[in-house]
């Protein structure tokens, strides 16, 4: 099915929902488009314009939060305003969505950019600046992938990979580069780090340039 153009409706919710309905492809021009936890819970390719397409997050919210399998996000980019270091929050949350694919995105401002809980997949040649926190949060995964990203001038953390219990986990995290990596909130070495691994066993970090 063609994909459903989000020029077609006025709301960003409403366009999600026809897309689903219609096949679930959907197609955001080149523009800005706000949003406050947009719900994604059934599979949905979104594809942008790249550098172009920008979902503005509002309200002090995620831009979408994704509870589906099968969803894609490519080219695409999201914006977060003033960094407040909020726990948990994140420009796109992932919960239990074992084959997600963001592709091609940008991550911009923000607490956090990608926050992911229990998801698999591949987080893949994407760009993530300035978030105060951290750019890639994921714990308890499932057979993610994370790989040929640029990260810099972030908060805290540039990639951490936790488990809720020590475990096996598998994430691959290599060919990214990451730069400027802070510690504003101090610590003993939590923060920091351009890649932290915590209590994830079987954890592939390969390729990787770290800078600054």
């Amino acid at each position: 099915a063609a994909p459903v153009s989000a020029s077609q409706f006025n709301d960003l919710n409403l366009a999600i929902e026809k897309a689903i309905q219609a096949g679930g492809r959907l197609f955001l021009p080149a523009g800005d488009y706000r949003a406050s936890a947009l719900a994604i819970k059934a599979p949905l390719t979104i594809e942008g314009v790249a550098g172009l397409t920008r979902i503005i997050a509002v309200d002090g919210a995620a831009a979408l939060v994704v509870a589906s399998d099968g969803v894609s996000l490519r080219g695409l980019t999201f914006v977060g305003g003033a960094a407040v270091d909020a726990e948990g929050q994140a420009l796109v949350i992932g919960k239990n969505a074992s084959s997600l694919t963001i592709d091609g995105c940008r991550f911009e401002g923000g607490a956090s950019g990608l926050r992911l809980e229990g998801c698999g997949g591949r987080i893949a040649t994407c760009d993530f600046s300035g978030q105060a926190t951290t750019a890639i949060f994921a714990r308890d995964s499932t057979g993610l992938a994370i790989t040929g990203n640029r990260i810099a001038d972030i908060g805290n953390n540039g990639i951490q990979v936790w488990r809720s219990e020590k475990g096996e986990d598998g994430t691959r995290v290599a060919d990214n580069h990451i730069a400027r990596i802070a510690a504003t909130a101090g610590g003993d070495g939590q923060n920091g780090n351009g890649i932290n691994i915590y209590r994830a066993g079987n954890v592939i970090v390969a390729g990787n340039r770290i800078t600054d």
